[in-house]
C-alpha cells in the first residue's frame, strides 16, 4: 500500500492522466521502473503558429540588419567609406560638443 498527501496525489494523478494510465497502474509501473510511453495530444492553431513564425522572422531580419551594420563599421567597404567614416566620427563629435557645453 502506498500513501500520498493530497498534493502528492494530485501530482501523481496528473502524471498518470497525461500518461494515459489509471493512478494504480501508473504507480505500479513507476515502482518497478518500467518505461512508460507518454502520449501527448498537441492541439495548435495553424493561423496562430503562422503569425508566431512571421514575428520570429521579423526579429531574425532585425538581428541580421544590426549585425550587418556593426560588420560594416568594423570593416568599411571602399564604396561606402565616406558614409562609414562619418559614422565613426559621430561619437567623437558628440563627445566634443558635450565637453564644450559642460554636459
Amino acid at each position: 500500500m502506498v500513501r500520498f498527501t493530497d498534493v502528492e496525489y494530485a501530482l501523481v494523478s496528473c502524471s498518470a492522466e497525461q500518461a494515459g494510465y489509471p493512478v494504480a497502474v501508473y504507480v505500479r509501473k513507476q515502482a518497478i521502473t518500467e518505461k512508460l510511453h507518454v502520449h501527448y495530444n498537441i492541439v495548435a492553431d495553424i493561423a496562430e503558429l503562422r503569425d508566431f513564425a512571421r514575428q520570429l522572422s521579423h526579429i531574425g531580419n532585425n538581428l541580421n540588419q544590426i549585425a550587418a551594420f556593426f560588420q560594416q563599421r568594423r570593416h568599411p567597404i571602399s564604396c561606402h567609406a565616406g558614409r562609414n567614416q562619418s559614422l565613426h566620427d559621430r561619437p567623437s563629435r558628440y563627445a566634443e560638443r558635450n565637453c564644450r557645453t559642460g554636459r
